[in-house]
């Protein structure tokens, strides 16, 4: 699944509701799928979110390379 930077922010916000207390809270992500969560579903939740933010940053990570030129003699 491609993952977006506002899928973060909602697993994001449906952990920090689950840990105020609300009992369960349902996530909408960006391709449409939406799936509700209860407190016992707090340790697959955050792991969801570490997957999402590891997809997000290697999207955003960008390569660098230098290319070089040599001749020989003058």
């Amino acid at each position: 699944m491609a993952w977006t930077a506002a899928d973060v922010t909602t697993y994001e916000n449906a952990i920090r509701d689950l840990v105020n207390g609300d009992r369960i809270v349902r996530v909408t992500t960006s391709s449409g799928r939406s799936v509700e969560y209860g407190q016992a579903d707090l340790p697959q939740l955050r792991a969801l979110l570490a997957e999402a933010r590891a997809e997000v940053a290697a999207a955003a990570a960008t390569t660098r390379f230098v290319l070089t030129r040599t001749e020989k003699g003058l």
